[in-house]
């Protein structure tokens, strides 16, 4: 059996909590996943990376998110690094998308113990990831468990493993002018010319929109000012002559 053979065939769920739905679908095969190491199938995060994103798009794959109570929607892992209390949850949300009685094992729980503040070194309490895999190990949900030594970013400054959340950002929407930044290129005398040809060139053929903010406490801040609701956002331009 191919990879093509394995798009959209439905499969169960093994653990359960925001969402619904019990089955999910294999998607089409993507040609960013490497078959030399391991078995050259890859989980979908829709909220991390463009490849992720597009082949979710694709399928109709939506993002863990929750809405809170204040009708966001927010990362199922709160920013202290715990997963989403169902009391901050938006009670509509919770009643149409949440199995309370599967997700109340993890509400609460942070997702690495580095940030619990109540545990020590010396606690024998397992990572969620550890214990999820435990828990279908001894369900008969696994069938091989490994650990295996690599490299993860942790925070220079606390020590503590990085958590990765989607966040809103802001976009230059470059592909609107794509053609005629082509067109524009193709008049540079490029110093060499395959520079505009090749590298430069390749780039603009395969442009995307412009991520230009940043979640930092330094740089360029951008001109958008918001009502205190954020029910009104305003990107100030350029002052142009009178």
């Amino acid at each position: 059996m191919g990879t093509k053979d394995l798009a959209g065939v439905e499969y169960v769920r093994r653990t359960r909590g925001c969402g619904r739905t019990a089955t999910h679908s294999a998607s089409s095969p993507a040609t960013t996943s490497p078959t030399e190491d391991g078995t050259g199938i890859v989980h979908i995060a829709p909220t991390f990376g463009a490849d992720d994103d597009r082949v979710a798009r694709q399928n109709g794959i939506a993002p863990l998110m929750v809405t809170d109570r204040a009708g966001k929607r927010q990362p199922m892992v709160d920013r202290t690094g715990k997963f989403f209390l169902i009391a901050d949850m938006d009670p509509e949300f919770v009643k149409t998308h949440v199995d309370t009685t599967a997700y109340k094992e993890y509400e609460g729980r942070f997702v690495k113990n580095a940030y619990d503040p109540k545990l020590t070194d010396n606690d024998p309490t397992l990572d969620i990831d550890i214990y999820i895999c435990m828990k279908m190990k001894a369900a008969g949900q696994a069938f091989r468990i490994e650990k295996h030594t690599h490299n993860y970013p942790h925070c220079w400054r606390t020590d503590k493993p990085v958590l990765y959340y989607p966040l809103d950002s802001w976009f230059i929407k470059t592909t609107a002018v794509k053609d005629r930044l082509i067109a524009l290129n193709e008049t540079i005398n490029w110093k060499p010319a395959s520079t505009g040809t090749g590298r430069f060139g390749k780039w603009l053929e395969n442009l995307n929109d412009w991520n230009l903010s940043r979640s930092r406490y330094w740089g360029t801040p951008l001109p958008i000012w918001a009502t205190e609701d954020h029910s009104e956002v305003k990107c100030i331009g350029s002052v142009g002559p009178s």
